[in-house]
């Protein structure tokens, strides 16, 4: 399976690498699992992990399952388009519900406090009007009023 993640080099570790040490014999290393996204699509193979760092097929099942499982499956971390979930994880995969999460741009207008309505963008917290990222960061609280005197001119 391939996933996509929205975070640059975002990576998971389902299993820790374990070093014990041995007095007078030397250290033994137990090599964990751990799924690393790379490149510009931030993406992570688990078939080509499982080759270069000879992971058995159990092992890539539990990276694949401890990633479907995860809390950021569907808000963030996604199979890689093109990647259909197969039928065995359907089970295991983490299905969030996403279709009440409201954009949390709030704003303050004659004196109260309101909170957008509309419906959050898929991997994110906010709609697409109020996204960052597609209008630009903004400094401190701008009233219904606009901005002082000063800062217009």
């Amino acid at each position: 399976m391939i996933f996509q993640s929205k975070w640059r080099n975002a990576a998971y570790i389902i299993r820790p690498t374990v070093r014990t040490v041995h007095p007078g014999y030397g250290v033994e290393l137990k090599p964990g699992l751990r799924a690393e996204f790379v490149g510009e699509q931030r993406l992570f193979d688990s078939v080509r992990s499982q080759e270069k760092y000879g992971w058995s097929d159990e092992e890539r099942e539990r990276v694949e399952t401890h990633l479907l499982r995860h809390k950021d499956y569907g808000n963030g971390l996604y199979l890689a388009p093109g990647q259909e979930l197969p039928e065995e994880f359907e089970k295991v995969a983490r299905k969030p519900d996403t279709s009440r999460a409201r954009c949390v741009y709030v704003e303050f207008k004659n004196g109260a406090i309101n909170q957008c309505g509309e419906v959050a963008m898929v991997g994110g917290n906010k709609c697409a009007t109020h996204r960052e990222d597609r209008v630009g960061i903004g400094r401190g609280l701008v009233t219904s009023e606009g901005l002082p005197e000063e800062a217009s001119s």
